[in-house]
């Protein structure tokens, strides 16, 4: 039984790029079979092991100098360097796109200074580089479209040819955001909650995550609720219903209220558009400037016997707001995730349901995870 149909466009969600030496192709099996395999990770390329067997899917695309070849062909390729783009069915790894090498290989990192989209092509390192077809492009741990290409965003090019003649095989697009393409409309705001209605809030001296950074706003603004929305209170440690929120004193009017301990409360917001699909409230306000947003993925989630629920994330990747750009992490990040709200196809989820591999989007104050965004 089919229970989600998740449509992201065009765009796949990959498992791993993988290098490797074509050794054999075998049809009977559906597999490809490599030697000196290399794994890509956060910018760089990792020795795997000696020999890799891949299956691959029935309508695999193969190119080589921007041609797209029959994949009958590939067996007259033996002993060429290819590169492949796997996604998992199933739970099942199998190859998706592949690219042969065809003439010198160079790897280029830096911001796309200028984009030519009528010539397919991108200005990186002061070099043009064209980009094509069968280019494998990934945003957001997907492939994706040309059209994700912008000026300005933080790249990894990996190029095939030599001189003024170079096209990309791999665009890498280090860019990350709460959306998985230019058309989303998730917001994540942060602010004390002035007024609850029945089905609507009002935020005041709010904070809205802007490029991966809070951007402060002065005035009011309004979002609404309903009887879908995750309404979660910190400081009892549950979950409350619509109506709950309304009656409760999460919002007072400060100036006449007869019990002066009664203030404000204060949220995190995760919002579609206008209106909110998960809520998490708290008696104090955060340090904002504290927190830095970090993507990657998760390599393993467990409950420590002393700090709770734990996620180890690798292939991290901290947004430097100084640099303005994204800064690989060497190694691995331990995250606490008690203190996180854990957002999955729009749905509230809890640490345990989190998968080896998701690709993560999420704020955090150091150690502590705020916000957490299934990719």
């Amino acid at each position: 039984m089919i229970s989600r149909i998740e449509i992201e466009g065009n765009s796949i969600l990959v498992a791993n790029l993988i290098k490797g030496n074509l050794a054999t192709v075998d049809t009977a099996r559906s597999e490809i079979n490599l030697e000196d395999v290399e794994v890509f990770h956060n910018g760089s390329w990792e020795k795997y092991g000696l020999t890799m067997k891949i299956p691959y899917t029935r309508d695999i695309q193969a190119f080589t100098g921007t041609q797209k070849i029959p994949f009958n062909n590939l067996k007259y390729f033996k002993g060429k360097t290819v590169y492949l783009a796997t996604k998992s069915i199933m739970g099942r790894e199998v190859a998706d796109r592949l690219i042969i090498k065809n003439q010198y290989e160079s790897a280029f990192s830096g911001k796309i200074q200028a984009l030519n989209f009528y010539a397919s092509m991108l200005e990186i390192g002061n070099r043009n580089i064209n980009f094509y077809d069968g280019s494998i492009i990934i945003q957001n741990g997907r492939l994706q479209e040309p059209a994700v290409l912008n000026k300005g965003s933080d790249v990894y090019v990996l190029a095939d040819g030599w001189g003024t003649n170079r096209i990309a095989n791999l665009i890498y697009i280090y860019n990350q955001g709460i959306n998985n393409s230019n058309l989303g409309q998730h917001y994540i705001y942060a602010g004390r909650l002035d007024q609850v209605s029945q089905d609507r809030l009002w935020l005041l001296d709010f904070f809205m995550l802007n490029e991966n950074d809070w951007e402060s706003f002065t005035e009011e603004k309004e979002l609404f609720y309903d009887n879908d929305t995750f309404i979660f209170d910190k400081e009892n440690q549950k979950f409350i219903t619509p109506l709950e929120f309304w009656a409760g004193d999460y919002a007072v009017d400060e100036d006449n209220v007869r019990d002066t301990s009664l203030k404000d409360w204060y949220a995190y917001i995760y919002a579609d558009g206008d209106r909110v699909v998960s809520i998490s409230v708290q008696k104090n306000m955060d340090s904002l400037l504290r927190q830095r947003v970090t993507t990657g993925r998760v390599g393993q989630v467990f409950e420590d016997s002393l700090v709770g629920w734990t996620l180890s994330l690798v292939d991290a990747k901290d947004f430097s707001i100084a640099k303005n750009e994204w800064m690989p992490k060497s190694s691995s990040l331990r995250l606490s995730l008690e203190d996180a709200m854990i957002i999955k196809y729009d749905k509230v989820i809890s640490p345990d349901e989190l998968k080896t591999g998701d690709m993560l989007y999420l704020v955090r104050d150091d150690f502590n995870t705020k916000i957490v965004i299934v990719k």
